[in-house]
């Protein structure tokens, strides 16, 4: 098991999901670029950070949210220090007052069964290559293998992101694919999915997998029985 620490910052005002990346922006303008590497992923303009983001941005319910983990919680700090509390997004600037604000201690462990159940939305599982590999593929059945490896490359890539070695094998099944659709981030067209999977991984709720999840992509939220 590993415990792990997350926060919610929640604003009170609105967004709509394709209104996300502007919102990114606007914060790390807030902020700055130098020496808030955790807002962005990068050392410089130029120079990409290639680590799991420990701060995500949201729309939650048409809110705006900053999603935070361990470090991330820490260095949210240097946006609420700012003196100037609105934010730009796109060409309208919103006072960033703060809604909700849920700060929690989550315990990430392992069962000995898939008994976890979570819904994951707009996941983006395909580089361009996988998707050519999954487009060739004619059946279902293999069609949902190659996103259950791709599914579990995901958890362990974030669990070395927060500091966790899994110390034993993942057992993950997708239950459903309720919904494909396609979703450009910086004129590259991707498939995302939604869908429902069980694993043997305690996660929490709002943590983000695959691609682009800086930007709100691939958010997973627990399905209670």
């Amino acid at each position: 098991m590993h415990t792990i620490k997350t926060l919610r910052v929640q604003f009170d005002s609105s967004l709509k999901p394709y209104e996300v990346p502007a919102f990114r922006g606007a914060v790390i303008a807030q902020v700055g670029f130098k020496d808030t590497w955790l807002f962005h992923n990068h050392i410089d303009a130029q120079t990409y950070i290639y680590r799991y983001p420990l701060i995500q941005y949201k729309s939650i319910a048409q809110k705006p949210v900053i999603f935070c983990l361990n470090e991330g919680v820490e260095e949210i700090h240097k946006l609420f220090a700012q003196p100037n509390s609105s934010l730009t997004i796109g060409t309208q600037k919103n006072e960033a007052k703060i809604g909700r604000l849920l700060m929690e201690e989550f315990t990430i462990e392992l069962s000995t069964a898939p008994t976890y159940q979570y819904s994951i939305l707009n996941w983006v599982a395909l580089n361009q290559q996988r998707y050519l590999d999954y487009k060739k593929l004619e059946r279902l059945t293999d069609k949902i293998a190659l996103l259950e490896g791709i599914l579990t490359a995901n958890i362990i890539s974030m669990a070395k992101g927060i500091g966790w070695h899994i110390p034993t094998l993942i057992q993950l099944h997708i239950k459903s694919i309720e919904h494909t659709r396609f979703v450009t981030f910086k004129k590259q067209r991707s498939l995302a999915f939604n869908l429902t999977f069980v694993c043997n991984v305690a996660l929490p709720d709002f943590l983000g997998l695959g691609r682009n999840v800086s930007i709100g992509f691939g958010s997973i939220k627990q399905v209670k029985s």
